[in-house]
């Protein structure tokens, strides 16, 4: 499962690359609860474990790394939201993604 959102995750990046030709690297966000939850950091770790075997494996997508941005919220879902909107704004973050707390998700996304 996880390779399949990986290599799916992959062919999206690497349409992004052609449309955009660019050697920056692709950021992705990700606004969580490190301090207090352990699947947090085990979302995180996964991401970026895949992104570094993409990265080394494959060169990244279309020459360009992935990395991800990740930015504590406490559980809170105000600090979400405004963590959401600072990542949402940042003009190098082309996706967001690893919500682990679905009320935080849900109120980022209708607010975002």
């Amino acid at each position: 499962m996880f390779s399949r959102c990986l290599f799916l995750l992959y062919v999206v990046c690497y349409a992004y690359c052609y449309v955009a030709i660019d050697t920056s690297p692709l950021n992705f966000g990700m606004s969580s609860s490190f301090l207090t939850s352990n699947h947090a950091i085990d979302m995180r770790d996964g991401i970026r474990a895949g992104f570094l075997e993409a990265n080394y494996r494959y060169g990244g997508v279309a020459g360009r790394q992935m990395i991800l941005v990740d930015v504590e919220d406490e559980g809170n879902s105000s600090i979400a939201l405004k963590n959401t909107k600072n990542l949402y704004q940042n003009s190098s973050i082309i996706g967001l993604m690893g919500y682990t707390q679905s009320q935080s998700l849900i109120y980022s996304a209708e607010e975002a």
